[in-house]
């Protein structure tokens, strides 16, 4: 009964993996791999084991999302500016963030939610990641990023677009958007990394 699942061949009985399954859906920031190796008893190595397959059963789909989406990009990493002197990262300004993981987040009007881990901030990272994620024809709402604003025809996108201008403290636009909610989608996310995981690699950042 467990062939083709994530438990098939698994020496482990069910009710750990299921108590591991509940342990991460359930927790809003996430849970530590030391956290589930305490709760349901095996070590931490099996933890991270078992927390990567639970994952891995649960991609994102490849449905292309419609409607009115917001979008925004945020980077992974520590500040900068709070490193001990030996840590700190020369030439960091901006967003020129050499150390930290680029993610474009998307929410649509039913809390549905998309991130891509991207390798920069330049438009041939973010425009083709948004005509990849985003039906043509659909209503977007960005910051006023350039690469937003210069959004369409290079890439084959083809959107009502929206701009809110946080530069000048402005959180909606004239016509009444607004990017709150993936802003509030980080908020979840950069909770997560504070209080639980601290540190995400690069190769593990889009899992």
């Amino acid at each position: 009964i467990k062939t083709g699942t994530i438990f098939e061949n698994s020496k482990l009985p069910l009710q750990k993996w299921f108590m591991a399954v509940y342990l991460l859906a359930n927790n809003k920031k996430g849970i530590s791999t030391r956290q589930v190796a305490g709760y349901i008893g095996v070590t931490q190595k099996t933890a991270w084991m078992m927390l990567h397959k639970i994952r891995a059963s649960m991609p994102q789909s490849k449905e292309k999302m419609s409607g009115v989406v917001s979008i925004d990009e945020c980077f992974v990493g520590g500040a900068n500016g709070n490193r001990h002197i030996d840590k700190k990262v020369k030439n960091n300004k901006g967003r020129n963030y050499k150390d930290k993981h680029t993610v474009q987040g998307f929410v649509d009007g039913d809390k549905k939610v998309k991130c891509v881990v991207l390798k920069g901030t330049q438009d041939d990272d973010i425009q083709p990641s948004v005509v990849s994620v985003i039906e043509s024809g659909s209503t977007i709402i960005t910051d006023e990023y350039p690469s937003y604003v210069a959004l369409g025809s290079d890439y084959g996108g083809d959107y009502n677009h929206f701009t809110v201008n946080h530069k000048a403290r402005k959180f909606m636009s004239p016509e009444g958007a607004t990017t709150n909610p993936v802003e509030n989608l980080w908020s979840h996310l950069k909770r997560m990394m504070y209080g639980t995981y601290n540190w995400i690699s690069y190769n593990h950042a889009q899992k």
